[in-house]
C-alpha cells in the first residue's frame, strides 16, 4: 500500500515536470513569436503573445522586458514602465530594466507638455541604478545626462556625458550631447564664455569626424561661429546641415544662413534663403 501511494505521487510529480517543461517551451514559442511581431510592426499581436507567455511563466523577465519596450512603442507609457518594474523585481542585476524605466520616466515627464519634476528625479534614480549595476554602462550616463541638462545642472550633465565618451569614444553622440550642454552652460550666466565656446566646437567637430551627416552637430557649429563672427565659416557650417538633414534641420540652418548673409551684404542670397526657411516651417518674417 505504502509502495503504491509513492508510486502514484511519483507519477504525479513526474507529470507535474512534463507540463512544466512544455509550458516553459510553449512560453519561449510565444515570447519569440512576439519578437518576430514587433519586428514586423505588428505591436498589438506582440503584446498579446508577451502577455501570454507571461500567463504560462509569471517569472519570464525578458517577457515582462519586451512587453514593456512594446507599450513604449505605443506611447503607453504607464504600462511599460509597470512592466519595466516586474522585469526589475525579477532581475534586480540586469541594468536594462533601470534604463529602460528611466527612459520611458523621462518621456512621460513630457508626455503632456508639463514638466514632471517627479519623474525626472525617477528617471535620475533608475539611471543612477542601472550605472550602479553596471558601471560600464555608457547609455545611462548619456540619458542621465540629457536629463540634468534638462533640469539646468549643466555641469553633472558634462561630467556624465564625458564619462560616457571614455566608455565609448566613438559614438559620436556623446561629444554632440556634450557640445550642446557647454554651449549652453557658455550663456548660462549671460556672458559668453570662450572657453566653453571653443570646447563646445571642439566637441562639434568630433561629432563630425565620426559622423561627416550630423546635420545638427553642423548646424549648432555654425550657431557658435556665427556668433563669433565667422560668417564663412557659419554659412559653409549652416549649408552642410542643410545638405544632410534639410528637412528636420532646414528652418533654423536657412534662416541661421540668411542672416549670415546679411551681415556680410549679400542680401539677395539672405532673402533667398529667408524664403527656404519660412517654406521649411520657420514660423516669423525675416527681421
Amino acid at each position: 500500500m505504502t509502495t503504491k501511494c509513492l508510486t502514484s505521487f511519483a507519477l504525479v510529480f513526474a507529470l507535474a515536470l512534463l507540463w512544466s517543461g512544455c509550458a516553459s517551451e510553449t512560453a519561449k514559442g510565444l515570447y519569440n513569436s512576439g519578437n518576430e511581431k514587433g519586428q514586423k510592426h505588428d505591436l498589438d499581436g506582440a503584446i498579446v503573445d508577451y502577455t501570454q507567455a507571461i500567463t504560462l511563466n509569471p517569472r519570464f523577465h525578458a517577457a515582462y522586458f519586451n512587453r514593456g519596450l512594446a507599450k513604449v512603442r505605443k506611447r503607453d507609457l504607464d504600462g511599460a514602465i509597470a512592466d519595466f518594474t516586474q522585469a526589475i523585481a525579477l532581475k534586480t542585476s540586469d541594468p536594462n530594466g533601470y534604463h529602460a524605466r528611466g527612459s520611458a520616466r523621462f518621456e512621460r515627464a513630457y508626455a503632456t507638455n508639463k514638466e514632471d519634476k517627479n519623474d525626472l528625479d525617477a528617471a535620475i534614480a533608475d539611471y543612477t541604478a542601472a550605472i550602479e549595476t553596471d558601471p560600464k554602462y555608457a547609455p545611462a550616463y548619456i540619458n542621465r545626462g540629457c536629463v540634468k541638462q534638462r533640469n539646468g545642472n549643466l555641469d553633472s550633465a558634462i561630467t556624465d556625458f564625458t564619462q560616457a565618451i571614455a566608455l565609448k569614444p566613438y559614438e559620436p553622440n556623446g561629444y554632440y550631447l556634450r557640445g550642446s550642454a557647454r554651449f549652453a552652460r557658455a550663456h548660462a550666466t549671460g556672458k559668453e564664455d570662450k572657453n566653453d565656446l571653443a570646447a563646445a566646437i571642439a566637441d562639434y567637430t568630433k561629432t563630425i569626424a565620426l559622423d561627416p551627416k550630423h546635420a545638427g552637430a553642423y548646424l549648432d557649429r555654425g550657431l557658435i561661429k556665427q556668433n563669433m563672427r565667422d560668417l564663412d565659416g557659419a554659412i559653409a557650417d549652416f549649408t552642410e546641415s542643410i545638405k544632410c538633414d534639410p528637412k528636420s534641420q532646414g528652418a533654423r540652418a536657412y534662416w541661421n544662413r540668411g542672416l549670415a548673409k546679411r551681415d556680410k551684404g549679400d542680401n539677395s542670397g539672405a532673402e533667398e534663403d529667408f524664403a527656404q526657411a519660412i517654406k521649411h516651417g520657420a514660423g516669423c518674417k525675416p527681421p
